[in-house]
C-alpha cells in the first residue's frame, strides 16, 4: 500500500519509477484467487488476507481511490466502496448481543455531554455501572490535549487508563481487550493508552454520533481496486516488476549506491538517484544493515516494534448468510474472531453464477487477533493448529457465538469449502507468519521513524512510519506515509510539483474547547479535568459546565 501509493504520487509528477515486488502487488490489501476452484466457465473464488474494511476516519485513502478510473464512475474507484453500517458485537453463553448503528448522518450539533449520552446509549444493554465507567475514562481521553496524550497516556497501558483492575472481567473483556484485539490485535495491558483512545475517537465515537462512516467494497479487492490501480501506474510508466524480493542495500559515503534483489535467475543490483522501503517492518528490519543503523538512529528503535498476528480464513456457504450489514465481533471468543458477509455487498454479482463451481453463495471473510490463546475444541493455540484445525476453531468459535439463543446461523451443512490465509506458511508443526501486524505499546510513539530518514536518498513508506492519522498497523496510515515519502522526494529532488496533499485526522469539534484547556493545564502541570472520582451524574454536569455553549458540527483537524 505504502509503494504503491508513493509510484502513483511520483509518476503524476513526471519521475521515472519502478516498483519490486516479492509475492503479489497490493500486499496484504489484496484478493486472491482460490487455486483449482473454478469451474464452467466461473472466475475462482476469491481469498484475501482478512476483511478489508475501509474506515470512516480514513482520508488519504479514499482520496487515492478517487483518482484511479473504473469505467464510467465519477469517482473512479472511490464509488466502488459503500458503507457498512452496523458494527455486532456478539455473545456466547445467550448473552446479550449489541448492534451498533454507525454513519447515519445526524445534523444537530453536540455537545460534549451529548456525544458521549449518544456513544453510551449505543451499550444499554450492558451493566449500566460499568458502562458509566467507561464513559468517564473516555471523558477523560477525549478532553485531553495533544500534549497530554503524547506526554502521559502515550507511557500508560490502556488497561490502567480504563482503571480495568477495579471492574469485572466484562468490563475488562470488552473496554479492554475487545477495543485493543479488533482495532490492533494487542492486548490491554501491552498497547498504550494514547494508541487505544484515539482508536475509539476515530473509528467508534466518531462513527456513532455520525460524522464519519464505515465502508466496504462492493467486489473483491483486486477487481474493485488493486488491477484497476495497477493499469493506471502502467499507463504512467510506472515498471512493475513481480517476484523480486529485496535482499540487502549497498551503502556508500553515507547514501544508498544499490539494492541488491533476488529473482528466479538469482541476484542483482538496482542503481537509483533515490530509494523507498516500503516493506512492513518485520520485513524491513532484516534489510537494514549496520551501516545504515548508524546513519538514521530511528531505524534501529524501529527495528525493535513489536507485532502480533492478525490473519484471515474465508468460508464459502451454500447459502447467504448475511449475518449484519457490516462487521460482527465475537467478543467471547479465544482467538478474538471477527467477520464479514461480503457478497451482501457486492450487488453486481451473483457469487454461484460468477464464483467457484457453482454451488457456493456466500462468502464469510473472517479473521482472528490472538494465536496465542488455546481454542474450545482441540485446546490449542493458531499457531499451533493444522490448517484443518484452524479452520475448525474458526467455525465452531463462531458458531457458539452465533447459535448460542437457539436460532442456528451457521451449521455444518451450510459449509461448502474453506480457504486459509497464505500468508501463513507452515514450518514444522506451526505457523510462520509472512503478515504480521505491528502494535503501539507505551512509549513506543517516539520509535516511530519519518518518512524521511538521516539517509539523504533514502525514504520509507509503511504503516510504521509516523503519520498524523492513528499510529495502527492499516491502510490509511501506509497510504499518507507514501505520501509522505513522495513529498520527502520532491523536496530533496528540488522539484516545483506540488507536494502531495497529506490530510489531517479528523477530531470530533465538541471536544476542540476542552482539548485547548487541557492543554494548557498540561503545560501547567495540572491534571486533566475530570480525571478524579466522579459519579454519572457529576460527570454529566462538569462537562455541561465546562463546554461552549454553541459548538458547529465541522469536523476540527490538527
Amino acid at each position: 500500500m505504502g509503494g504503491l501509493t508513493a509510484a502513483h504520487e511520483l509518476a503524476e509528477r513526471g519521475f521515472d519509477v519502478t516498483v519490486y515486488e516479492r509475492r503479489a502487488f497490493g500486499g496484504k490489501a489484496r484478493s486472491l484467487s482460490v487455486p483449482g476452484s473454478a469451474r464452467g466457465g466461473r472466475r475462482p473464488l476469491p481469498g484475501e488476507h482478512g476483511a478489508r474494511f475501509i474506515f470512516g476516519g480514513y482520508q488519504n485513502l479514499p482520496d487515492t481511490m478517487r483518482r484511479i478510473p473504473f469505467g464510467t464512475n465519477p469517482n473512479g474507484v472511490a464509488d466502488n466502496i459503500v458503507k457498512a453500517p452496523l458494527f455486532d458485537v456478539a455473545r456466547d453463553g445467550g448473552r446479550a448481543n449489541v448492534s451498533l448503528p454507525a454513519g447515519d448522518l445526524d445534523p444537530r450539533p453536540y455537545t460534549p455531554a451529548q456525544g458521549l449520552e449518544t456513544l453510551m446509549g449505543a451499550f444499554d444493554t450492558l451493566p449500566p455501572g460499568e458502562t458509566a465507567q467507561f464513559g468517564h475514562r473516555l471523558a477523560v481521553f477525549l478532553s485531553s490535549g495533544m500534549a497530554r496524550r503524547e506526554g502521559q497516556w502515550e507511557y500508560q497501558s490502556w488497561f490502567d487508563f480504563l482503571q480495568a483492575e477495579r471492574f469485572s472481567e466484562s468490563y475488562r473483556r470488552l473496554w479492554g481487550d475487545a477495543i485493543t484485539k479488533f482495532a490492533s490485535a494487542s492486548h490491554a495491558d501491552t498497547e498504550s493508552a494514547r494508541c487505544a483512545g484515539e482508536a475509539i475517537e476515530s473509528l467508534l465515537y466518531l462513527e456513532i454520533t455520525g460524522r464519519t462512516h464505515s465502508r466496504i467494497l462492493d467486489l473483491p479487492t483486486n477487481e474493485a481496486w488493486i488491477d484497476p490501480w495497477l493499469a493506471l501506474l502502467r499507463s504512467l510508466r510506472v515498471r512493475l516488476v513481480n517476484h523480486h524480493e529485496l535482499v540487502r542495500f549497498d551503502v556508500h559515503k553515507g547514501r544508498i549506491v544499490g539494492a541488491q534483489v533476488r529473482s528466479a535467475t538469482g541476484l542483482k543490483r538496482v542503481h537509483a538517484d533515490w530509494y523507498v522501503c516500503a516493506l512492513p517492518v518485520e520485513h524491513a528490519r532484516r534489510v537494514w544493515n549496520e551501516v545504515m543503523l548508524a546513519a538514521e538512529p530511528k531505524l534501529a528503535q524501529a527495528a525493535s516494534l513489536t507485532t502480533r498476528w492478525m490473519n484471515g480464513i474465508q468460508f464459502y456457504l451454500r447459502e447467504p448468510r448475511p449475518i449484519t450489514k457490516g462487521i460482527v465481533l465475537y467478543l467471547d471468543s479465544p482467538w478474538g474472531i471477527g467477520s464479514v458477509s461480503q457478497t451482501q455487498f457486492w450487488t453486481d454479482r451473483n457469487f454461484a453464477r460468477d464464483y467457484g463451481d457453482g454451488k457456493a453463495q456466500e462468502d464469510l471473510s473472517a479473521f482472528i487477533t490472538d494465536a496465542t490463546a488455546p481454542g474450545i475444541v482441540f485446546g490449542k493455540t493458531a499457531q499451533e493448529c493444522t490448517a484443518q484445525q484452524f479452520a475448525r476453531e474458526v467455525w465452531e468459535q463462531m458458531k457458539r457465538h452465533l447459535n448460542d439463543t437457539g436460532e442456528i446461523v451457521l451449521s455444518d451443512d451450510l459449509l461448502h469449502s474453506w480457504h486459509l490465509d497464505p500468508g501463513l506458511v507452515r514450518e514444522g508443526d506451526r505457523w510462520h507468519n509472512e503478515d504480521q501486524l505491528w502494535i503501539s505499546t507505551p512509549g513506543s510513539l517516539n520509535d516511530l521513524p519519518d518518512a524521511a530518514t538521516g539517509i539523504p536518498n533514502f525514504f520509507l513508506a509503511s504503516s510504521f512510519v509516523r503519520v498524523d492519522y492513528i499510529d495502527v498497523d492499516c491502510m490509511e496510515s501506509a497510504n499518507e506515509a507514501g505520501r509522505r515519502a513522495a513529498n520527502a522526494i520532491l523536496e530533496q529532488a528540488g522539484s516545483r510539483e506540488t507536494p502531495a496533499q497529506v490530510f489531517k485526522r479528523q477530531l470530533p469539534a465538541e471536544w476542540g474547547a476542552l482539548r485547548a484547556l487541557d492543554d494548557q493545564r498540561y503545560r501547567q502541570g495540572q491534571p486533566n479535568l475530570f480525571d478524579t472520582d466522579m459519579t454519572a451524574a457529576e460527570l454529566k454536569q462538569k462537562l455541561s459546565d465546562s463546554a461552549p455553549h454553541e459548538v458547529g458540527i465541522r469536523p476540527q483537524h490538527r
